[in-house]
């Protein structure tokens, strides 16, 4: 099934892979995607190409530099006002 998004002025649309949200630290710890949800949250009033950077860092911070066992995709749509 499909379904129809209208974003307002101003608000983003934050889509990712599951290979951010699983993202896994040395103690083999999930990121998980309360910690991205709060993340995002913290960061929303960023323009898309900062907030997907910023999140991109947090991650590679978050898994102490490691190649990712999985993609890691993001796409921030934000309609503007």
């Amino acid at each position: 099934p499909s379904r129809t998004i209208r974003l307002k002025p101003g608000e983003s649309l934050f889509l990712y892979t599951d290979g951010v949200s699983e993202t896994r630290n040395a103690a083999d710890a999930e990121y998980g995607m309360k910690r991205l949800a709060e993340m995002v949250g913290a960061k929303h009033a960023l323009p898309p190409n900062e907030l997907t950077a910023a999140c991109l860092r947090e991650l590679r911070a978050y898994d102490g530099g490691h190649a990712p066992a999985d993609d890691r995709t993001i796409l921030v749509l934000n309609r503007a006002g």
